[in-house]
């Protein structure tokens, strides 16, 4: 039957959002699907072929050059071990999507003493932090630093 659609554009016909799966190397997309198996929980018994095919998805030997060919091997395990490498290539996808640059906020680091004198007001020198003076040690919190210093 053809209609001229894509099979992107039929699957949006009937409702079904589909998003395209990053082109990487099988070599990253199988790395992908490893990272992957810590953090997902199959039903043995419902995924029993799913898990067969994972099984067996494996490269042959070349025994000539004795080192494994560069392409896994295309047999009946072959389709939905690609199926789980295109989940894994997705979920990385949107794991980075999701990541998004941390905002901090702008801190003011304001020193000053027990007393609340601030730095210009304060006469005298600011000893450092584990040095101790007349006045009280308060706690750092990541808007004000507060410093012991003699007033």
């Amino acid at each position: 039957m053809g209609t001229g659609l894509s099979r992107l554009e039929v699957a949006r016909q009937h409702g079904m959002v589909m998003e395209m799966a990053p082109n990487i190397g099988i070599e990253d997309g199988i790395h992908a699907a490893r990272m992957l198996f810590p953090r997902v929980w199959i039903d043995e018994t419902r995924c029993e072929r799913g898990i067969e095919c994972l099984t067996h998805y494996r490269r042959d030997y070349n025994a000539k050059l004795g080192q494994f060919k560069p392409t896994p091997v295309h047999d009946w395990a072959s389709h939905a071990a690609d199926a789980y490498r295109y989940l894994a290539v997705s979920q990385a996808k949107q794991q980075q999507a999701q990541r998004a640059p941390i905002k901090y906020p702008r801190l003011s680091i304001v020193l000053a003493c027990a007393c609340s004198s601030t730095l210009r007001n304060c006469a005298g020198s600011w000893p450092s932090l584990p040095s101790v003076s007349r006045h009280s040690r308060r706690r750092y919190t990541p808007k004000t630093r507060l410093r012991e210093g003699p007033c």
